[in-house]
């Protein structure tokens, strides 16, 4: 990763990566080279990635309102590394990132409908992702 995103180094960009890039490793070292990386989070067979906590994560959501959201913050070699997450209809949407907030996004709207309409307001790393 680091190396695909080297002619932006030190202009703080955003790189949005699919799954297949889910390492906060190269989060880590992209962060260190001024580029912000974020990965959406999926299991690998039965093991999460490193520092991923996925298993607590779907626990502290069983129960959860539809749209509801949190953030596992901790700190990797110094750089600070998130997990930002939303409970779906079926499962905990879960992405890493070493920025920004888990602001709601204001304009925009989603809706899913579970025996009736619930709508709620995706949060930001959701939205750009």
């Amino acid at each position: 990763m680091r190396c695909m995103t080297k002619p932006i180094h030190g202009k703080g960009k955003v790189v949005t990566m699919d799954s297949g890039f889910c390492d906060a490793a190269g989060i880590i070292a992209m962060h260190k080279h001024g580029v912000f990386g974020q990965a959406l989070i999926k299991k690998h067979s039965q093991y999460w990635p490193k520092y991923v906590p996925g298993n607590e994560i779907d626990n502290y959501f069983e129960g959860k309102e539809l749209g509801e959201t949190m953030t596992n913050k901790q700190e990797v070699d110094g750089v600070k590394f998130l997990i930002h997450c939303t409970r779906d209809d079926q499962y905990v949407t879960k992405i890493m990132r070493s920025h920004g907030l888990l602001d709601e996004i204001q304009d925009h709207y989603t809706g899913c409908k579970i025996g009736g309409q619930k709508s709620f307001k995706y949060s930001e790393p959701i939205f750009h992702h």
